[in-house]
């Protein structure tokens, strides 16, 4: 394995291959989420099942209870009051008997044709709750049917006072046959895709996840490694200061967050980012290797040129100091003594007491630093009169 770690179509396959199959990991991982928070391990799909029948089957009920009132409304038999808020009785269809005697006998025919089985993936009964008796359906059952899921709603429509009549109470049961080629939405799809293959589903999940892995350390193995070169070489992009790299992706990442508002064009962008952080990865790991991610890195290099500013600087002033005399570095040292010490107590009610007290203090100060300059010339003059003065000996022999 070695001696791929070199080779530029090995580096180039194992990134491509660990941007896919890290995508299939997480889209293995979501998956097997969904089937943990509808507990499929506990009761074997029995409440996920449940749900995905149900949402299509209250979407078939839904919608035939809306055909049938909007029908009985159109022959003024529907009370207006009881379902639209600040209605104009002038606007409402008044009650006609013929065209209601007519409507509830082509009606079955209507409710067939509007909810026919090309149409409807729900048998669709509408009866009475009481005896059973069956008003309407929109198609029979067969014995090839699969019935998949059936459930029952009970509706009151509550009628116009100019039938005589106050409310009618029918039950609509919905039964979800399996059809194929039907599904009403992805969501659907994908959960009972899952919901079938789930052991599939955990086995290419675990297997993607390790593919990831060995491709992404194969990544990592192989950076810095170039065909013909036996040490770590750094390409141009490798010679990219880790933390300029580190910041832009940074600064893109919050750009990117601010620039886009729906969830999918944040969910894109940052899957976009995806690939740039494993090159960010890549380059680091290379000059990790090469020992240059801190002496190479821009903010070690400001670093060091303040540092070289600052010692330059404090060098400059240390030879400022030394070279100054001993009297002036006396004046200059108890004036600013003098100064801080102002500046503590300047609010003081004594200042002006305080300020003389001061001045005589460094008078003080600079006669004694005149007096110990004054020995210090004396000392002086007296060591190189020593100096030139000959040494005594013994005389000399005849």
């Amino acid at each position: 394995m070695r001696k791929w770690l070199d080779k530029a179509w090995a580096k180039a396959a194992a990134f491509v291959l660990t941007l896919v199959l890290g995508g299939l990991t997480v889209l293995g991982g979501i998956g097997i989420g969904i089937l943990v928070s509808y507990n499929v391990f506990l009761d074997d799909g029995a409440y996920l099942r449940q749900t995905l029948y149900q949402e299509q089957c209250y979407d078939s009920l839904s919608m035939a209870n809306d055909y049938l009132c909007a029908q009985l409304d159109s022959v003024g038999l529907l009370d207006k009051s009881y379902y639209f808020v600040n209605t104009d009785t002038a606007d409402s269809d008044e009650y006609n008997p013929g065209a209601a005697k007519q409507l509830l006998s082509e009606l079955p025919r209507l409710f067939a044709d509007a909810f026919s089985r090309e149409l409807s993936s729900c048998q669709l009964v509408v009866s009475d709750p009481d005896t059973g008796e069956t008003y309407l359906a929109n198609f029979d059952l067969t014995e090839s049917d699969k019935l998949l899921y059936d459930t029952q709603e009970l509706y009151v429509y509550h009628l116009s006072e100019s039938t005589g009549l106050t409310s009618i109470q029918v039950a609509i049961t919905a039964t979800l046959l399996e059809k194929s080629g039907q599904a009403p939405s992805y969501s659907y799809l994908v959960c009972s895709w899952l919901l079938t293959h789930t052991g599939l589903t955990i086995f290419l999940t675990v297997l993607c996840g390790l593919l990831t892995l060995f491709c992404f350390g194969f990544s990592m193995a192989s950076a810095g490694h170039w065909h013909g070169r036996e040490d770590i070489h750094l390409t141009w992009l490798d010679k990219v200061p880790s933390d300029v790299f580190a910041l832009a992706l940074l600064s893109a990442f919050f750009i990117g967050w601010d620039a886009f508002y729906s969830e999918w064009g944040r969910v894109l962008f940052c899957a976009a980012l995806i690939p740039v952080m494993l090159l960010f990865l890549c380059v680091f790991a290379a000059q990790c290797k090469a020992g240059s991610v801190i002496r190479g890195s821009l903010t070690a290099r400001v670093l060091r040129l303040l540092w070289r500013i600052l010692r330059g600087v404090t060098l400059w002033l240390w030879r400022i100091v030394t070279g100054i005399p001993l009297v002036w570095k006396t004046a200059l040292v108890g004036l600013g003594l003098a100064l801080l010490e102002i500046g503590l107590y300047q609010m003081n009610y004594y200042g002006e007491y305080f300020l003389v007290l001061k001045l005589v203090e460094l008078l003080a100060v600079l006669a004694i630093a005149l007096n110990l300059r004054t020995l210090e010339k004396n000392g002086k003059q007296l060591s190189e009169g020593s100096g030139c003065s000959a040494p005594s000996g013994g005389t000399d022999r005849p």
